[in-house]
């Protein structure tokens, strides 16, 4: 590429490359339940000089609204190849809800290029706007009581028990096994 010389001690600029960033993400239900998918659509835009070829986006978790070091990686799409001067708006992530359920509410990153395969004019555009999600804590079971059906039982008559069971989680309890 062409190298351009600027004031200062041996600082140069690469100019013929590619300059990609997250045009625009937005999470399609940012309260999840139980199960459900996160599920992102967002814009990769390359308005650099020269094409990105396998460019690959990030997804990441984070406590605060703010992408730092300690996020945490929950997810990568393939992009393919983003020309120069092209707005690809037709992107979308679904990510499983197991990612995030023990990391519990927070903010998702979309960062293209987050690998840094690209060598581009500006490294500081990659990162999307933070999106807020709401995680449904896990159902949350707890016996209330149970009583035995008959007091006395004969040899080889089954013990029958009346169990009564609350949930005081958000999410729906499915196959539910109780052991004695």
């Amino acid at each position: 590429g062409r190298l351009q010389l600027e004031a200062g001690p041996l600082a140069w600029a690469c100019y013929d490359v590619p300059d990609v960033s997250i045009a625009g993400a937005t999470v399609r239900d940012a309260t999840l339940s139980y199960g459900q998918k996160i599920q992102i659509d967002y814009s990769v835009q390359n308005t650099g000089m020269q094409g990105a070829d396998s460019l690959k986006t990030m997804f990441y978790w984070s406590a605060d609204n703010v992408f730092d070091a300690g996020d945490t990686q929950i997810a990568t799409d393939k992009n393919g190849d983003v020309k120069q001067d092209e707005l690809d708006d037709n992107e979308f992530k679904s990510i499983k809800f197991d990612k995030v359920e023990a990391l519990g509410d927070g903010f998702i990153f979309a960062v293209v290029d987050g690998d840094g395969a690209h060598a581009e004019q500006d490294e500081d555009n990659n990162v999307s706007a933070a999106m807020a999600i709401d995680v449904a804590e896990a159902a949350d079971l707890e016996i209330l009581s149970f009583t035995a059906r008959d007091v006395t039982l004969d040899e080889g008559q089954k013990l029958k028990l009346d169990l009564t069971v609350a949930n005081s989680g958000e999410t729906h309890a499915k196959k539910v096994m109780t052991t004695f």
